[in-house]
């Protein structure tokens, strides 16, 4: 299945990213995430016995215009400052907007979540390799799923609210994978403030659930930013998940 949500530009970075990487530091900045065409190398069951991709990971074939447009490495794991920028529409390296064009959302959380079968059989696997390989499947069709989403809302609109067509481009997302379903409740940052969702401190049910923010940008060939043509996600999110599922 897949859910979505909308993520505005006005909310605050580093509650959208606490939120996201379960308040877990900074990996070990000597840590490298797997980059590259091949989304379903060793590396990624690497990863996971070091725990080193349970936090966040940028899309695996990040393209170079992205990177660029969004200011990352690819290469490099996501850093605490760079994803709440992000969350705001802002480039990571300089906190200056991705464009002219000012954005009121700057990404969708698309979440991905396989049958509660899945879930409890990498709960309950024999052997770490078990449950090791049952989350490398996880995460390629994660992998899969985005690219597949991509190529179909993956188109820069032009004009006032795309009233004069789109045009197709590359974009790019941020991961978070997640084992538990966690409680939550709706929080005001202040009187006057953005609503977030934030942690209840009880445990919670295993469910294992991939976050992908879904960043509301695209870099046409001719090197235009423009933003997502959101109108083709309408009533496709159940398709999309159904496409993860299988």
């Amino acid at each position: 299945m897949m859910t979505f949500r909308k993520l505005a530009a006005a909310s605050t970075g580093r509650l959208i990213r606490a939120y996201f990487t379960e308040n877990k530091p900074e990996a070990d900045p000597e840590a490298q995430p797997v980059s590259g065409p091949a989304l379903d190398s060793g590396g990624r069951l690497t990863s996971y016995y070091t725990r080193r991709d349970g936090r966040a990971t940028w899309r695996p074939d990040m393209p170079a215009a992205v990177a660029a447009a969004m200011g990352i490495d690819p290469t490099k794991l996501p850093k605490d400052a760079e994803l709440d920028r992000l969350f705001e529409a802002k480039r990571a390296d300089t906190g200056e907007a991705w464009s002219v064009h000012q954005r009121k959302v700057s990404a969708y959380d698309l979440t991905v979540a396989p049958h509660k079968s899945v879930t409890l059989a990498a709960e309950f696997a024999s052997t770490p390799t078990e449950a090791a390989l049952i989350w490398n499947a996880i995460d390629r069709a994660n992998d899969a799923t985005m690219r597949y989403v991509a190529r179909e809302i993956g188109w820069a609109r032009k004009g006032h609210g795309g009233d004069e067509g789109a045009e197709p481009g590359a974009v790019g997302w941020v991961s978070f994978r997640h084992h538990n379903a966690r409680p939550t409740l709706q929080v005001q940052d202040g009187p006057t403030g953005t609503t977030y969702l934030a942690d209840v401190p009880v445990p919670g049910d295993p469910h294992a659930h991939i976050h992908n923010g879904f960043f509301n940008l695209v870099v046409t060939a001719d090197g235009r930013v423009g933003s997502l043509d959101t109108k083709r996600l309408n009533d496709r999110v159940h398709e999309f998940g159904a496409y993860f599922q299988a």
